[in-house]
């Protein structure tokens, strides 16, 4: 389960390094766009910690971005039941 969480992890952090770079914002303007610590950001960043569901879907949609590029296959299913109960 280790291994799983930590692919699940690199594949979070890889993907928001990369919408941020293709959004132009760095950290500072992430956190600032969030409303979040800049401790939590650097955290999510580094590894350190892992966004709630609830700090997931406000990232996404201040970014504007799909959800479910974030998740590896086991999640997509859990994400996908949970985003169709918020709209």
């Amino acid at each position: 389960m280790l291994m799983y969480n930590t692919i699940m992890q690199n594949t979070f952090i890889k993907n928001l390094k990369r919408t941020m770079a293709e959004n132009e914002i760095n950290q500072t303007g992430l956190t600032e766009m969030l409303g979040m610590a800049q401790s939590r950001v650097s955290n999510w960043l580094n590894g350190k910690s892992v966004p709630t569901i609830t700090s997931l879907v406000r990232l996404c949609k201040k970014l504007k971005i799909d959800s479910k590029i974030y998740f590896v296959k086991k999640m997509k299913v859990v994400w996908r039941i949970l985003f169709r109960f918020e709209k």
